[in-house]
């Protein structure tokens, strides 16, 4: 039929489960995973290129073809995950670049990594997204002149699952503070910004005034859960850091409660944020500290994808609760990061039936 095509992309394409069902009851008509680096284009041009009514057609012909689609009701094959071998160049920066007339057209983006080097247990990205690879600090420099030079934005946004990560962030920083008036820093690793010293100070002198940090577990114990590879003296060390830069005007802790937490979890994190406010007293740090809570999807493709699945509020309450209470009592500001109800959709969709 003309009825147009859906095709499911992007970085949780495979977390998208509940939508995919199966070979004939699918929400959608084909499901592309991977990186989509020219072969999206590929699969745009084709279909464009054809008359409406032998698209469906043409998509049936492309599984096999470009590696990544699976199209339903073609041919059953092994289909496997797309991999972009080109990062030796960052391929969308140095593209030519469409200019809107927005509130956004002095912005843009340059992606300086591909994927990521850890495995914690809860994290899809750190499981599906692999290998991890570095796009070289030259092109980089390259990248971003031309990004300049076709835009005329002022502000750069530094794209990566953990920017501090590259092994050459302190030199990329700095550069790339001489071609943009204004640089921005997403996440990091907090036991990276522990381990380099100069760190911070490189991010506040470009302008960096907000920071989350990724704590994840509330317990030595939860983060040995999570494989977070970040204890509680590495995560007191990049908060010290932070502090003593005057500048720093606001912390958010990331955390992901399991539902699992015990009574000697709470009593550590209890005592962690007190050493805070040790901290905050020592430094006279102005910094408003924050603590927002996600709730574990157990995703598919982790380690906990097999937790026991907690549906109900009445599951959940008592350890939001009481970490409500914890975070309320030391003064700080508690936040979870979506309702019960968006939490029970998110799981419900990543579900697998293996």
């Amino acid at each position: 039929g003309t009825k147009p095509l859906i095709i499911l992309g992007g970085s949780n394409a495979l977390a998208s489960q509940g939508i995919l069902f199966s070979e004939n009851e699918a929400l959608t008509d084909a499901v592309y995973f991977g990186e989509g680096e020219k072969n999206v284009s590929e699969i745009v041009k084709i279909l464009s290129e054809c008359p409406s009514e032998k698209r469906r057609d043409a998509l049936m012909q492309m599984q096999g073809n470009i590696k990544g689609l699976r199209v339903f009701g073609a041919p059953s094959s092994v289909v496997r995950k797309a991999t972009y071998s080109g990062t030796n160049t960052e391929l969308l920066a140095n593209a030519k670049q469409a200019l809107f007339d927005s509130s956004e057209a002095g912005t843009v983006r340059l992606m300086i990594s591909y994927d990521c080097p850890s495995f914690c247990t809860f994290c899809f990205e750190g499981w599906e997204r692999k290998p991890y690879r570095e796009v070289p600090f030259p092109e980089l420099i390259a990248a971003a002149k031309h990004l300049k030079m076709e835009t005329g934005a002022d502000t750069l946004e530094i794209t990566a699952f953990n920017f501090n990560t590259h092994t050459d962030i302190t030199r990329i920083i700095t550069e790339m503070n001489k071609i943009f008036s204004q640089v921005n820093f997403m996440s990091q690793r907090a036991d990276i910004l522990a381990s380099n010293s100069a760190l911070a100070a490189y991010e506040t002198a470009a302008g960096k005034r907000q920071y989350t940090l990724g704590a994840e577990g509330i317990s030595e114990h939860m983060r040995s859960y999570f494989n977070k590879n970040l204890n509680e003296q590495t995560l007191l060390q990049a908060m010290s850091l932070l502090m003593n830069q005057n500048s720093v005007k606001e912390i958010k802790l990331f955390y992901i409660l399991s539902g699992i937490e015990s009574p000697e979890d709470f009593s550590d994190f209890r005592q962690f944020l007190a050493k805070i406010a040790e901290l905050k007293t020592q430094y006279s740090s102005p910094a408003r500290i924050l603590c927002s809570f996600g709730l574990l999807v157990r995703m598919p493709f982790t380690p906990l994808r097999y937790e026991k699945l907690l549906m109900t509020e009445e599951a959940w309450k008592p350890v939001v609760e009481q970490t409500r209470f914890a975070v309320e009592s030391a003064g700080y500001e508690f936040r979870l990061t979506y309702p019960y109800e968006e939490y029970f959709l998110s799981q419900t969709l990543v579900l697998t039936n293996q």
